[in-house]
C-alpha cells in the first residue's frame, strides 16, 4: 500500500504538500511532506511520520503534530 490523499480541488498539491499512507511490512505509516524551500541551490523539505494502528488516514493527528504552517487553508478532509 502506498496511497496519496488530496481534496477534490487538489488543495494539497497546489500548496506543494503531500499526505500519504504506506505500509512497511506490518507497519502502517502516515506521512506529511511539507512545502519545500531552496537554500543555496539545495532543496529542503520536512517530513513528519506517524505510525498508525490501522490503515486509516488520521488528519487530526497530522494537523496537531505538524503545525498549521505546513497545511494549506482548507477545511474539508482529503
Amino acid at each position: 500500500m502506498n496511497q496519496y490523499f488530496d481534496t477534490p480541488e487538489r488543495d494539497l498539491a497546489k500548496a506543494k504538500v503531500a499526505l500519504r499512507l504506506r505500509r512497511d511490512g506490518e507497519e502502517v505509516i502516515q506521512t506529511l511532506k511539507t512545502r519545500g524551500q531552496s537554500i543555496a541551490g539545495l532543496s529542503e523539505r520536512n517530513e513528519y511520520d506517524w505510525h498508525l494502528a490501522k490503515a486509516k488516514l488520521d488528519v487530526k493527528n497530522s494537523k496537531a503534530n505538524a503545525g498549521p504552517r505546513h497545511w494549506p487553508n482548507w477545511t474539508r478532509k482529503p
